[in-house]
């Protein structure tokens, strides 16, 4: 675990204000060359795992390899340019913002007229981007997947020098200080909720005592995302974390269809027909906690997406109804308020 309380980069942060993308890009652009520079190794499988592995570690030559941020070429600016003898790699670095009108477009075509042999546009963001037809990257890595490559490549020590292994951490640290990370979920996960349901049942009776005003309270410790307009929720209880819900709220639900999917579990909630899919990720034909982090995220993805399509079969479709989509500011990320406005929704259905 990567201690984030005493993290320079967190520390410096701050003073970018405003800059926090070219904060990231810099970090990131000084780390590689650090590591080209002393550890060529692991700089290597870092270069090869950000073309998707369309140009190998060995063809990453350390001594040769430059890496430049804000390079002004055809009057563009890419965020971060990788030179090598025949190869040229843009990347396009995002946190938060999403892409410009044809930004990726203009990188290819430098690319494309530039004369190098090989290559390559990489767009590395905080979150998957639908990027349209035309502005398709060679590759698309999100950040978490650069932290997993840095702990690997930390746990297979081929990051040696101190200073690198010191550059190192401060970014695992910056990362995870940012939720920009993604951990591997283990077996702990259920008992570590209910000991958070405890605590929040001992604040609770410390409020009443002392005679507060609760105000809104999360009564039924619910922990998850909206989808769409208020549609759907999915995510768990506190209390049996190890289920992983996909519910219904507001949609009609045709029961006949419902019935003969032959999945999920029907019952009517206010005089409303509602439908509910759950896995036990603590079964073991799931396989859920001796799964790598990619998997648990390919995982948890699936079960969403067949989720939404059972729930979208069954609805009965209003006039002019639009499909849901997944709010991409995620309760599991970290909102409080938010999350307490769901849990009090969830809290409602009294079922459990």
């Amino acid at each position: 675990m990567v201690d984030t309380r005493n993290n320079l980069f967190l520390r410096l942060q701050k003073w970018a204000w405003g800059q926090e993308e070219n904060f990231v890009t810099e970090l990131f652009a000084y780390l590689l060359q650090h590591l080209l520079q002393f550890d060529g190794s692991a700089a290597s499988i870092m270069l090869a795992n950000l073309t998707g592995g369309a140009v190998p570690a060995a063809d990453w030559d350390a001594t040769s390899t430059k890496v430049s941020t804000q390079v002004t070429v055809g009057g563009k600016r890419p965020d971060i340019e990788i030179s090598a003898p025949g190869l040229l790699v843009y990347v396009e670095v995002k946190v938060e913002s999403t892409l410009g009108v044809e930004q990726l477009l203009n990188y290819r075509k430098i690319l494309q007229t530039s004369g190098v042999a090989r290559t390559y546009l990489v767009l590395l963001t905080r979150y998957e981007e639908q990027a349209p037809e035309s502005q398709q990257p060679d590759s698309a890595v999100l950040w978490y997947q650069v932290a997993q490559w840095l702990e690997n490549a930390m746990r297979a020590e081929l990051v040696k020098q101190p200073s690198s292994v010191f550059l190192v951490e401060q970014f695992l640290g910056f990362l995870r200080g940012r939720r920009m990370t993604m951990e591997r979920i283990g077996s702990e996960m259920a008992a570590g909720a209910r000991s958070l349901t405890s605590l929040y049942s001992m604040l609770h009776k410390a409020l009443t005592s002392a005679g507060l005003d609760l105000g809104k309270s999360l009564e039924y410790n619910w922990w998850g995302c909206k989808i769409g307009t208020g549609q759907y929720y999915v995510g768990v209880y506190l209390h049996e974390a190890f289920l992983l819900r996909f519910r219904t709220l507001n949609d009609r639900i045709d029961r006949a269809k419902a019935e003969a999917l032959g999945r999920g579990r029907l019952w009517t909630e206010g005089g409303r027909l509602r439908w509910e899919h759950v896995i036990d990720l603590s079964a073991e034909e799931a396989g859920f906690f001796s799964m790598s982090t990619d998997e648990q995220m390919r995982f948890v993805e699936d079960f969403v997406k067949e989720s939404l399509r059972m729930a979208r079969d069954i609805v009965i479709q209003e006039d002019g109804d639009q499909p849901a989509v997944v709010e991409q500011e995620s309760l599991l990320a970290g909102d409080s308020s938010r999350a307490l406005e769901l849990g009090e929704q969830a809290g409602a259905d009294n079922d459990c």
